[in-house]
């Protein structure tokens, strides 16, 4: 159903790496906190137990390797995604690089072109859509993600009809950040 008076947003931008790095790194935020924590408490153990058996010179000269432990479980899962994100953006055909979304405010669901490509998406296979300061994540029913960037709106007013089509469509599966928040 198409009426005159619907809301259309149309997004069309190129994907570059960073559109994939920074949200996958925000998605693995807990994770890295984990790893980090683990590590140090790993250590922590480590240090107790050369500290209770009274081996202190020992102690010092394995430290090295006692701070390299928690920086390395950390460290590591930044560089693999870093490099993930931008193999997968270097691999992509330059057609392939160009998305156009089309959100109408009445539709069932959102189209998604790239490549020779062309998709509909029915709001009932999101699950939800979480919007941060630079960008919108859709997550669908299947474990798949899809990233929007907020770059790609050239206008105040795409934002805000963009969040009334998520928040007419999808409810209480739209978390939104409040309307004063429009970081780009």
């Amino acid at each position: 159903m198409n009426r005159r008076d619907d809301k259309t947003v149309r997004l069309s931008f190129s994907v570059e790496y960073s559109d994939l790095f920074l949200p996958n790194l925000d998605l693995l935020k807990f994770r890295l906190l984990l790893s980090l924590g683990i590590g140090i408490s790993f250590v922590a153990v480590i240090v107790w137990i050369f500290l209770r058996l009274g081996e202190g010179p020992i102690l010092f000269e394995t430290a090295p390797l006692f701070i390299v432990f928690p920086l390395f479980t950390s460290v590591v899962p930044i560089l693999r995604t870093y490099s993930m994100s931008r193999k997968f953006v270097s691999r992509l055909s330059s057609s392939q690089r160009q998305i156009r979304y089309t959100f109408s405010e009445h539709a069932n669901g959102y189209e998604v072109a790239f490549g020779n490509s062309f998709s509909h998406i029915a709001w009932s296979d999101v699950s939800k859509i979480v919007e941060k300061h630079r960008y919108f994540v859709f997550f669908h029913y299947g474990r798949q993600v899809r990233i929007i960037p907020k770059r790609t709106l050239l206008r105040a007013e795409d934002l805000e009809s963009l969040r009334a089509i998520f928040l007419l469509n999808l409810k209480d599966r739209a978390r939104l950040l409040p309307a004063i928040a429009t970081t780009y």
